[in-house]
C-alpha cells in the first residue's frame, strides 16, 4: 500500500537502526568541519505522520548542511512532553521539536470549527500569510524559548465509536475518552456524552479492554495508534482541528550563523511544501485502509455540526476567556474573522 511503502522509505531516510548518540557529541561533517548534533522530539509514533515529517527535516537539514548538522529523533514524548520541552529549550538540552506549539494563539485556533465559520483550508491559508496572526504567534512562542519555523496543514478531529452516531442525540451517554488538557471533557460533556481523560498512550490498551465506547482524534492518530481495531464506526464530526508546528529552541537559534539559519528555514520550509502534497493523499489512504479493517464511516450532516456549535461556543468562549483573557480571545476571533472574508 502508498502508506505503508511512504513509511518505510522515510524510516530508511532517519536511519532509526543507528546507536542514539550522547547529548552534545561533536561528529565530522562531509567536509571535514565539525558538525553539530541536535535533538528533535515529538509526541507520536514512529508510524505517524509527524515521525515522517521529522525524518524528512533530518534528512533535508543533513543535506542541505552537507552534514554540518545531523539529527536525532526522539518520538513518543520519550524526551518528555510539551511543557518538558519548553524547559529543554531554555536550558538548552533540545534543539527542535514538532508539535502543536508553545502558544496561547495556537491552542485555541484549534477550536476555530466551533468558534467561527471559517473553512480549514482558511485557517491553513492563515497560518501561511506571515500576518497579524503569525507575529502574535511568534510573539508568544518567543517568550517561551522558541522560535516558530512553520505551521503544517491542519486537519479535522473525528470521532470514533461502537455506537452509531448521527446526530447530537445520538452523543447521550457516551462513554469516551478526550485529552487530559484543555477544554475537551466540558464540551462533550455539554453534548450529552460521559468523557473521561486519559493519556494517548493508555488509549488503545482501554479500548480493547472495553473501558469506553469511543475517543475522538485526527485520522492520522487514529490511524498511526491503530484506534480503529477495536471500534465500529468512524464518524466525521469535524468539531476541532489539529496541526503540527515545528519549532526551534531560540537561544540556540539566534547563537547560529546566519548561514546556518538559512538551513534550518530553507530545510522546514522544504518540508512544509512536502506536507502539503501528502496531507490529501494519505488521509485518503488511511481511509482506505480503515475501511478494509472493517470500521464503517458514517458522516456527521453539517445541520448536525451547526447543533453541535450552537450548543457549544458560548461556553467554550467563556472558557478561553478565563484561561487565556478576553483580550487575546477577542483578537483570534477578529484574525479568523478576517481569513474568513467576514
Amino acid at each position: 500500500m502508498i502508506s505503508s511503502l511512504f513509511v518505510f522509505m522515510f524510516f530508511s531516510a532517519c536511519g532509526t537502526a543507528k546507536e542514539p548518540m550522547p547529548l552534545f557529541q561533536e561528529i565530522p561533517s562531509q567536509d571535514g568541519e565539525e558538525a553539530r548534533y541536535v535533538l528533535l522530539t515529538h509526541s507520536e509514533t514512529t508510524e505517524s505522520t509527524t515521525h515522517q515529517l521529522a525524518c524528512l527535516f533530518q534528512q533535508e537539514l543533513e543535506e542541505i548542511s552537507a552534514g554540518r548538522f545531523r539529527v536525532s529523533i526522539y518520538p513518543n514524548n520519550t524526551l518528555g512532553n510539551l511543557e518538558d520541552g519548553v524547559h529543554a529549550f531554555s536550558s538548552g538540552a533540545v534543539e527542535f521539536r514538532m508539535g502543536s506549539g508553545p502558544s496561547d494563539l495556537l491552542q485555541m485556533v484549534k477550536w476555530s470549527p466551533v468558534l467561527s465559520d471559517i473553512s480549514i483550508e482558511e485557517v491553513n491559508d492563515m497560518f501561511q500569510e506571515k500576518g497579524d496572526f503569525w507575529e502574535a504567534v511568534q510573539n508568544e512562542c518567543q517568550l517561551e524559548q522558541s522560535q516558530l519555523l512553520t505551521i503544517f496543514p491542519a486537519e479535522y478531529r473525528v470521532l470514533t465509536s461502537n455506537r452509531s452516531v448521527e446526530s447530537c442525540a445520538d452523543l447521550n451517554g457516551l462513554r469516551l475518552r478526550v485529552p487530559e488538557l484543555g477544554y475537551d471533557r466540558q464540551f462533550w460533556s455539554g453534548l450529552g456524552a460521559s468523557p473521561y481523560t486519559a493519556p494517548i498512550e493508555a488509549v488503545y490498551f482501554e479500548l480493547q479492554q472495553g473501558q469506553y465506547e469511543g475517543q475522538e482524534n485526527t485520522l492520522s492518530s487514529i490511524y498511526s495508534n491503530r484506534f480503529y481495531e477495536y471500534q465500529d464506526y468512524l464518524i466525521e464530526t469535524n468539531h476541532k482541528i489539529y496541526f503540527d508546528s515545528l519549532y526551534v529552541s531560540l537561544p540556540f537559534y539566534q547563537n547560529l550563523r546566519d548561514e546556518e539559519r538559512v538551513w534550518i528555514d530553507t530545510a522546514s520550509q522544504r518540508v512544509y511544501r512536502h506536507a502539503c502534497g501528502l496531507s490529501e493523499t494519505q488521509q485518503t489512504q488511511y481511509w482506505e485502509d480503515m475501511k478494509y479493517e472493517g470500521i464503517r464511516q458514517l458522516e456527521f450532516p453539517l445541520e448536525e455540526q451547526l447543533v453541535m456549535r450552537e450548543i457549544s461556543v458560548e461556553g467554550l468562549t467563556n472558557s478561553l476567556k478565563e484561561n487565556y483573557g478576553a483580550e487575546k480571545v477577542a483578537f483570534l476571533l477578529s484574525c479568523l474573522s478576517q481569513a474568513g472574508g467576514n
